[in-house]
Parts: C-alpha cells; structure tokens; sequence
C-alpha cells in the first residue's frame, strides 16, 4: 500500500507530486538520487531467490568477498593468500550475522527464511 513508491521517493527514484523530503532538517527533494545515496538515503532490494541455495552466513560472505580481489589463477589453485582472504571473510560474516542477532539463522539458506 504505497511503500515501495514511499521508498522510490525517498532514494530520489520518483519525484513526488507533493509532500517533502528531508534529512536532518534539510530538504533534498531537489537533489538527484546519487547524490542522496551518498547522504546515505538509497534502497536495497529483498530478494531471498538471488542466492537461495547459500545460507545467511555464505551470503554475507559474498557480499565481504567483493571488497576482497582475488585472481581467478590464484583462487583455482588455492594459493595460502587465498584462503588466509576466506578465513577472514568467513570471521567477517560470523561477526556481522552476531552484530544483528542472525545466530540461530547462520546456516539456514535464504530460501527457507
């Protein structure tokens, strides 16, 4: 009932035909919407389909995996930095799913959630 369209508006996705937009006392309807992301005012999308066969824990990981670059070459042969950059991105994970109470959930796949 108009929460995606609320959300839209809010990001800078849609302009609204009335209404405003602030953050912090300070109107941003005008401003386009990569500059309200970078204020911090953007939209993610759920979609528990995008990676159903992982658990919570593994997905947060692909996520963390992103900032870490790792060669396909080194990766195929399993070099020590490789899985020395897994270690830390599997702690990563453990750390982020306790900081928001997913526990119980981290080796349940997104699809049964």
């Amino acid at each position: 009932a108009g929460k995606t369209t609320l959300m839209n508006v809010i990001s800078g996705v849609i302009r609204s035909d009335r209404g405003s937009v602030s953050l912090f006392g300070a109107e941003v309807v005008d401003l386009p919407a990569d500059i309200r992301a970078a204020y911090g005012l953007s939209r993610s999308f759920q979609d528990a389909t995008l990676f159903a066969g992982l658990t919570v824990v593994e997905t947060l990981e692909v996520a963390i995996g992103q900032r870490h670059k790792v060669g396909v070459v080194s990766a195929m042969v399993s070099a020590p930095w490789v899985r020395a950059s897994e270690r830390r991105i599997r702690h990563e994970a453990e750390e982020i799913a306790a900081r928001f109470g997913l526990e119980a959930w981290a080796d349940t796949r997104t699809a049964e959630l």
